[in-house]
């Protein structure tokens, strides 16, 4: 299936796989556009990790790609509660 003319926004792209998003991004038509969310640090998925997810396989695949874009924050660019940052922590 094609998909034209849409705005996505995949939010927790570190929890699917590197064929999952394979298969979203191949379905792209025209006009359509895509934003892919993730922290590669939150993995609930236990096939994957942090250097093997979906988020991460798209950016390094797509890096210096002209019709791709990546904006990277740093923790303290991307603000949490203190609990938040304690359960991703330690849980």
């Amino acid at each position: 299936m094609t998909i034209v003319n849409t705005f996505f926004i995949i939010d927790e792209t570190q929890n699917i796989s590197p064929d999952d998003i394979k298969s979203i991004v191949t379905r792209a038509g025209k006009g359509s556009k895509f934003v892919f969310l993730g922290d590669p640090t939150q993995i609930d998925n236990p096939q994957l990790n942090e250097k093997y997810n979906g988020l991460v396989y798209l950016s390094e695949k797509m890096k210096d790609v002209p019709l791709a874009w990546q904006v990277s924050l740093s923790e303290n660019e991307s603000v949490r509660s203190q609990l938040a940052k304690l359960a991703a922590k330690i849980l």
